[in-house]
């Protein structure tokens, strides 16, 4: 980070490796301080990547609920996550039989 430390991607994925090392705190920090550097004014693609990535950090670290929120807001506006996105992705497996993400990938 020290190379870009308002690099709100490397932070994001900071975080994703993290949650996949099982580094629940810290990978959560990194996501937020992504999210917070990813002004959703600005580059709103972009902005809409880093909050979907902060979405797959609470699924790798079974936050499902605080990921599902996110996801709620992140479906209501367009963007390349899409409902028929959730039914094919495999990083939603983890929140498939929810009914909170059964609603979200069906559209409803």
């Amino acid at each position: 980070m020290a190379k870009a430390p308002e690099d709100a991607q490397r932070h994001v994925l900071l975080g994703v490796a993290l949650a996949y090392l099982g580094k629940k705190a810290e990978a959560g920090r990194a996501g937020e301080q992504g999210v917070a550097l990813s002004p959703s004014t600005k580059y709103i693609q972009h902005s809409k990547y880093i909050q979907h990535q902060l979405v797959r950090i609470h699924i790798l670290t079974g936050n499902h609920e605080k990921a599902l929120d996110l996801l709620e807001l992140l479906l209501k506006t367009p963007h390349t996550l899409t409902a028929g996105w959730l039914r094919i992705d495999p990083n939603f497996d983890p929140l498939r039989g929810n009914p909170r993400f059964e609603k979200l990938a069906h559209g409803t």
